[in-house]
């Protein structure tokens, strides 16, 4: 899978995305979907958990942006189940 996000600002260009606070599934894809090279989930100071992101995730795996969690703590587990979903 390719990261649009990360070739964009590779090549000196800038990457446009979206930090989402909607959780509806039509909300995020139609964001997903809408030419942004990257979508944020923020755990941290947002309305979601792990498993809502990951849902939302798989709701938009077909899109071109990039999706990008930041998690609710520093912490080595928060971290592992980022990258699992």
């Amino acid at each position: 899978m390719k990261n649009n996000a990360k070739a964009k600002l590779g090549s000196g260009k800038p990457a446009l995305g979206a930090n989402l606070k909607v959780m509806h599934p039509d909300s995020i894809r139609q964001v997903a979907n809408s030419g942004f090279d990257w979508v944020l989930y923020d755990l941290e100071h947002g309305p979601w958990s792990i498993e809502t992101a990951n849902d939302m995730i798989q709701q938009t795996s077909g899109s071109s942006a990039s999706q990008i969690i930041r998690v609710v703590w520093n912490e080595r587990n928060a971290i592992k189940q980022a990258l699992d979903t």
